[in-house]
C-alpha cells in the first residue's frame, strides 16, 4: 500500500489491517518457497561434471539387483565405486556403462573381466575397492 499523503489517526486501523494481510500473504509465499527448496535439496545432486552420484540403494534400483549382489561385486572389484566417509557411492553413467559392457562380454572369465575393469580404471584414474 503506497500513499503519498500523511496518514491520520483514523486511518491507522485500516492501514494496519492491510499490512497484516500483506504479511500473512508473504508468509504463505515464503512457506511454499521453503517447501520447494527442501524438495530440491532432497533430490540426488549431480556431480560437478553433470554425472549423478548414487547411493547403494539407488545403484541397486538402477542395476535391478540385491544389496548382497552389489556388495559382492564391490568386494570382487568388478564394479566401479568410491567410498565417501565410509559409504559406497557410484556414478550412474559408470555403472550403466559397466552393466552394458558386462552383458556384451559373456564369454570372459571373472579374472579376465576384472583385469579389463582394472585397466579401464587405470586409464580413467579411478580406483577400484
Amino acid at each position: 500500500m503506497e500513499t503519498k499523503e500523511r496518514l491520520t489517526f483514523d486511518q491507522l486501523p485500516d492501514v494496519v489491517a492491510s499490512l497484516a494481510q500483506e504479511i500473512s500473504s508473504l508468509k504463505q509465499e515464503l512457506s511454499v518457497l521453503t517447501d520447494h527448496c527442501m524438495a530440491l535439496q532432497a533430490q540426488p545432486q549431480p556431480a560437478e561434471d553433470g554425472n549423478q552420484i548414487l547411493t547403494t540403494a539407488e545403484a541397486c534400483k538402477v542395476l535391478k539387483c540385491s544389496r548382497h549382489t552389489l556388495y559382492r561385486w564391490v568386494a570382487d572389484g568388478l564394479i566401479p565405486c568410491m567410498k565417501n566417509g565410509g559409504k559406497l557411492t557410484f556414478f550412474k553413467d559408470e555403472i550403466i556403462r559397466w552393466h552394458s559392457a558386462s552383458r556384451k562380454n559373456k564369454g570372459e572369465t571373472r579374472a579376465e573381466r576384472q583385469e579389463r575393469y582394472e585397466a579401464m580404471a587405470r586409464r580413467s584414474g579411478l580406483r577400484y575397492l
